[in-house]
This record gives structure tokens, sequence and C-alpha cells, in this order.
């Protein structure tokens, strides 16, 4: 029998992982993805979906995942895939709601589901989420499933996600390191730093100095501004602070442009920090020598309107503009399934203790070789 041949262009360990996905599915009916965050999963599952179409008649498929990771398989890589007329996005926070799928499913033209896709699935085992699964699992269990992440264990609750939707023996793993080892990616580049600290500590320095007489009390006074200079207070000024600690440690050329992810804790601190970040962002690359770049600050937060989470993805969904930096300003867990090319570098002004979490931020800073600019 002639093999069909692909329309998905995928890369070489790309295509390896699809044909291993592809006996999985023949066989058991299920597959996860554990792969690195840029590694092509959502290409890789359009590959799947189109041997699922054609060789075992599959006619309706059903994608649930975050919001945000929804929205951009709408408005990129699924935007041009032929049988994405065949395709219905479930935003996953529904069932956090309790929102029975198979009924939302009826109501939404996908009544009879041949696929259900898991994007994100790391983030379907909160407990609402998972107790709504969990009640539905002989409907699920009754599709084709894939289950796709590059951090399988559940942020809050450990729970290792690919493992409980299609089975340990079902997932196929290509991690941050395989991609590195094969020559695939770049490495990040780590500049560490103590930046942030409890402010509550330098007033509580300053109420004792203003408590004590500097003529009687010079040995404490001492001790006090050797503690100040040892927790980091060099400045006042959080640009200046910021400028300084990182422009002799990298060196960028703007001139084709590229992009830069800001990783914030609230929504208000994403909002109130647009100045700051746009000047720091100016002051660096012209320190590096490069022409006045022009700054793109993105609010890139769950407050967004539709028609402003679809202009800043259609922005960062093409090559950048030269001399052209684009900020993407978010939470530590807002950029999820965001993956614009050229990304020049990223800044975490936040603090988390889930190293998912964290991975999740880290992901957005990764180049493709041959593909991003250096």
């Amino acid at each position: 029998m002639k093999t069909a041949i692909p329309s998905i262009n995928l890369s070489k360990y790309q295509r390896e992982i699809s044909d291993k996905a592809k006996k999985l599915l023949d066989t058991h009916k299920k597959v996860g993805l554990d792969l690195f965050t840029r590694g092509g999963k959502s290409y890789i599952a359009m590959d799947l979906v189109e041997h699922l179409v054609e060789k075992h008649g599959c006619n309706q498929i059903a994608v649930i995942a975050p919001k945000c990771a929804a929205d951009n398989l709408r408005a990129n890589q699924f935007r041009s895939f032929k049988y994405k007329d065949k395709i219905t996005f479930v935003n996953k926070e529904l069932l956090s709601r309790h929102v029975n799928l198979q009924e939302y499913l009826e109501n939404n033209d996908c009544d009879s589901p041949d696929v259900i896709i898991f994007d994100e699935a790391h983030t379907m085992f909160g407990t609402n989420i998972h107790n709504q699964l969990t009640s539905e699992s002989e409907f699920i269990n009754s599709k084709f499933i894939i289950a796709m992440t590059a951090t399988e264990y559940n942020n809050l609750t450990g729970i290792n996600s690919l493992s409980l939707l299609v089975g340990k023996q079902n997932v196929i793993h290509f991690t941050l390191s395989d991609g590195i080892r094969e020559g695939i990616i770049n490495p990040v580049k780590y500049i560490p730093s103590i930046m942030n600290w409890d402010a509550s500590c330098f007033t509580y320095l300053a109420n004792l100095k203003n408590l004590y007489n500097i003529k009687s009390n010079s040995y404490l006074f001492n001790l006090i501004d050797e503690l100040e200079e040892k927790i980091g207070r060099h400045s006042d000024n959080l640009e200046d602070e910021i400028v300084n600690h990182i422009k002799n440690k990298v060196n960028i050329d703007s001139s084709s442009g590229g992009r830069v992810f800001v990783f914030f804790n609230t929504i208000n601190d994403v909002i109130n920090h647009e100045v700051v970040i746009t000047n720091i962002i100016k002051r660096l690359y012209d320190y590096w020598g490069n022409k006045p770049v022009k700054v793109n600050y993105f609010t890139y937060v769950s407050g967004n309107s539709k028609e402003d989470d679809e202009d800043i993805l259609r922005v960062i969904g093409d090559k950048s503009k030269p001399d052209t930096i684009d900020v993407i300003a978010t939470v530590n867990r807002g950029a999820m399934s965001i993956h614009p090319s050229d990304v020049h570098f990223g800044m975490i002004m936040c603090s988390t203790k889930s190293i998912q979490r964290y991975m999740q931020s880290i992901g957005r800073l990764i180049n493709l070789k041959g593909y991003d600019a250096n």
C-alpha cells in the first residue's frame, strides 16, 4: 500500500517523535508528548490529527487548553491547518467551574468527538478540573487522546498529568537537555541576581537610626551601614539598578529586532512598570552600541480583550522588525504557549516556589538554532 505523504513540515526529530506517536495511537489510542518548550508540540499534534483523520476516519476533534493557549493555537499554528474546521476549542477554565464536557461539546457542534487533545496537560489537575475529568472518564477514555506539555507535573498537586491521562507507557519524552545535546536549541544563559528584598527591613533600619544618637552609637550605625550594603541596596532607582546589573554581562545586536519577556507577580505590576521597563530596554540597547530602538510594550494579561490579545499574537507571531524590541510583559505564568521568535532575553521580576512555573517562564526564552536570531 502506498504511504501517504504528510502535509505538515516537521524537522527530523519532530518527525521521529510523530512516527512513534502514531504507532502508540494506532495500538493504544493514547499518546503523551513531554516535549521542551518551542519543541513543536502543536505541529506534531497537527500531524497526528492528519493521521487520525486520514487513516482512522476521525471527523471531530476537541482541543482542551487554557484560554491563552487556545487563543494562540487558533491565531497561529492552527490558523492555516487544512482540518481546522473539524476542531472545537474548549477553554479548560470551563471545567474548573464544573461544566460538563460532553454537554458543552454537544452545544458547540462537536456532539461526537473522535479525538480529544489536552494542551498544557499539567494544568488539568487542579482539584475542580481533576474531579470533572474523573466524572467523565468513561466518555474521555473512549476517544483517541493526545496529551502534551513541557512540564508534565501539575504546579500545585505534583500529579504527573501525562501518566494519568494516557498511561506512563504511552508517554514520549524529549526534554530541554535532549534538545541541547542534539544541537537543536541554544542553552539559556543565566545572569543571577538578588535585586529584590523586603522593603520593611530598610524601614526598620531607618527607625533604628532615628531612635539612637549617631555619636554615641557609631558601632551600631557602622553595622547598619554594612548590613544595608550587603543586602543589595545600591540605589533607590530600580531603573539604574537593573541597567547596571545587566549591561556588562551581555551584548546584544538589535539591528534585526527582537523580543524581551518580563515576568511580574501581578497584573498591576505589569501595568505600572511600563515606563521603567521601556527606559531600561532603550538604555541597554544604546549601551550595547545599537541605533535607538523602538520599544513596543505589550501587556499580555488575563484582563485583555480578545481583540487586544489577537493584536499582540499577530505581531509576535511574525519575525521581529529591524531596530524594534517587542516587550511581552506578563505575570509569571501568563505567557504559556507563547513562542515568539528572536527572543533576546527575559527578566524574571517575581518569585515562585514552583519549579514547573519557573520552567514555563524560562521556556519563553528558548531559541532554536538556524531559525532565531543569535
